[in-house]
């Protein structure tokens, strides 16, 4: 409610210095997270860096759960400034960028598929010819912490019972894990290094593995065909197999849900974020910020090079627009597509945006007017906290210098009038659900559609394996951006208030609990159904072969088959899930039953999904459509 929204905002708008204060862990605070899971484990940087991956325990209450499917949001690690500082250049992180050999090296072991997709910062240079190439890449310090991410999750899953293949040669031919990326090259390499912690690739030349891997990833540990770890999942270097790269899923952008707002073409999405931006709070947390004369004044030159920028942008298209008058001719339409195109991609791949657009487009509209007006309307919008803070950011994390008079307080100070910002777009349900609704819904029934296959499998074997496709899927990547994480974390109304660090994660994991105790007797509070769970009973004897096969072919919505007799009147097994940012277990209000998280903070898989299915718009177009225009169907 709106007292709790104000109570959460007050509480960000107290300071810099208690977000240092509470990023300092004691001892005392270390044991009470490991009694507690909902409290995470992961130290942060009160400057704003890097996380690491940690776990969370087992849930407590279901000793016997069986971890079954595991599905992972990253952002990707860290990069350069999206939109640098006007003096900031290449040649300051030339030495931090990635070198073609590391960039090959990674492509070697996971790789897009199909090959080559358009990515959205596939442009070299802009449109006054300046070099834009180094402009939010992965650096190596942010390969560094996906591979980091990619071996902690190998360390962490070796010792479950999820079954993941221990070699990359069994994991590709069982399809055990899946990647998906959105379309950006720091993404996609982000994902890229995550992979190789978790599988190091290794040629049938042990020559290629040292030119490839050695120098690039991890020295003499990749030379001898050892893991970034400890080299439980790594094959040989002399074993002879041949390394195929792992598939990673790159979608189009319109089709792309972990982009909050695709294509920007969300027309509600960004009404209801600019109308929730216009909050009292959010201009009182930028207004302290610029109360900082360094801020104050790298804000100032950060908006005079947009006005110049601007300007230049509009005496180009109108020298474009006289040439074609003189000509009398008329410019193709594709080019007016690929430049809305080009814009649009900026809001999607900036931290700066869930539904914000970039500074260059929001007069693109205005080209009828005067120029005097135009110009007017432009050089009085000033850049937001969050545009500011992202390049400061950036530098901070690589130990580059900041602006004169800058101090870390000062990314501190404006790091949290960005967080204003978010908490404050996140408690709006009907944006959250514009732009987290479709990740969500994608999770939840992809978890639904391993079980049910694990399930209709179970009874027969290997050779049931081969016919049910998600059978044996375990690990499921997402490779995203802050925004990916911000958007899912709002529709689940669970976003905690700080802005998620470089190589943050969303884990949600899917525990398969035996709802009877060793007598046969229910176990106390687990095995409820949600009112929207159906049950079915899956038996171990050929005989139930047709039954299954009826089964998964009967599914139309209304059936949740996510309990199921794993043998016929001997075990009931329930599939539940949790959902854990940063290593801790978040509370999820409207998934219906879940359990305290000091107990695992499990809830049923059905509840889950039908939580997701209204959080969900149910037409996502039409709900897209700005205000009045709905007003008027």
């Amino acid at each position: 409610d709106a007292g709790m929204r104000a109570a959460r905002l007050a509480a960000l708008a107290a300071g810099a210095a208690a977000m240092g204060t509470t990023s300092r862990r004691s001892d005392a605070q270390a044991e009470a997270r490991a009694a507690d899971p909902s409290n995470s484990s992961v130290t942060k940087d009160p400057r704003g860096g890097a996380v690491t991956f940690v776990p969370a325990p087992p849930p407590a209450a279901h000793p016997g759960a069986r971890l079954a499917f595991v599905q992972v949001l990253t952002r990707h690690g860290d990069r350069t400034s999206i939109n640098p500082l006007p003096n900031e250049t290449k040649d300051q992180w030339r030495s931090l960028l990635l070198s073609e050999e590391e960039q090959a090296a990674l492509a070697l072991n996971a790789a897009p598929s199909p090959a080559n997709p358009a990515l959205l910062d596939a442009r070299r240079v802009d449109a006054d010819g300046e070099d834009i190439s180094w402009h939010g890449q992965l650096t190596k310090q942010g390969l560094e912490q996906l591979v980091h991410t990619g071996s902690a999750l190998q360390t962490w899953l070796a010792a479950t019972d999820l079954g993941l293949p221990l070699s990359r040669a069994d994991a590709l031919k069982s399809a055990a894990v899946k990647i998906r990326s959105t379309g950006t090259r720091r993404t996609v390499q982000s994902a890229q290094a995550m992979m190789f912690g978790l599988y190091p690739p290794v040629s049938e030349n042990p020559d290629e593995n040292r030119d490839a891997f050695g120098d690039a990833f991890g020295g003499d540990g990749v030379r001898k065909g050892v893991a970034v770890s400890d080299g439980s999942r790594a094959e040989p270097a002399n074993s002879g197999v041949k390394s195929f790269p792992f598939p990673i899923e790159v979608r189009d952008r319109f089709r792309e849900s972990m982009f909050p707002n695709p294509g920007m073409a969300c027309a509600r999405q960004t009404e209801l974020m600019r109308a929730l931006d216009g909050d009292v709070l959010v201009l009182d947390a930028e207004a302290r910020a610029w109360e900082s004369e360094a801020l104050s004044a790298v804000r100032a030159e950060v908006h005079e090079r947009n006005v110049l920028k601007r300007r230049r942008e509009k005496e180009k298209r109108r020298e474009k627009e006289k040439a074609a008058e003189m000509a009398e001719a008329v410019e193709a339409p594709s080019d007016g597509a690929s430049d809305a195109e080009t814009r649009s991609g900026e809001g999607e791949s900036s931290v700066a945006s869930v539904a914000e657009p970039s500074v260059f487009t929001k007069h693109a509209d205005t080209d009828s007017r005067s120029s005097t007006k135009s110009d007017r309307n432009f050089t009085s919008r000033l850049p937001s906290a969050t545009s500011v803070w992202e390049p400061l950011q950036a530098r901070l994390n690589h130990g580059l210098a900041l602006p004169r008079g800058v101090t870390s307080r000062d990314v501190a100070r404006i790091r949290e009038a960005a967080e204003v910002r978010y908490v404050n777009r996140a408690t709006n349900a009907e944006g959250a659900a514009l732009a987290g609704g479709r990740l969500l819904r994608e999770l939840a029934e992809e978890s639904h559609e391993v079980v049910v296959a694990s399930a209709a499998a179970g009874g027969e074997g290997e050779s049931s394996v081969s016919r049910v496709g998600k059978k044996s899927l375990k690990l499921s990547v997402f490779s995203g951006h802050d925004s990916s994480i911000l958007a899912l974390l709002a529709v689940l109304g669970a976003f905690p208030g700080e802005w998620p660090p470089v190589a943050s994660t969303v884990l949600v994991e899917t525990w398969l609990v035996d709802e009877r105790g060793g007598d046969g007797a229910r176990v106390p509070g687990v095995g409820r159904p949600h009112w929207s769970e159906r049950t079915i009973s899956i038996a171990s004897s050929s005989s139930s072969t047709t039954k299954e096969r009826d089964v998964l072919a009967s599914d139309e919505g209304g059936s949740r088959r996510d309990s199921f007799h794993s043998k016929a009147g001997e075990k009931e097994t329930k599939a539940m899930v949790r959902v854990l940012f940063n290593g801790a277990v978040l509370p999820l209000a409207g998934c219906a039953g879940q359990e305290d998280a000091k107990k695992g903070g499990l809830c049923s898989l059905a509840a889950f999904r039908e939580m997701a299915r209204r959080r969900d718009p149910e037409d996502y177009k039409k709900a897209c459509q700005p205000r009045e225009q709905r007003a008027r169907l």
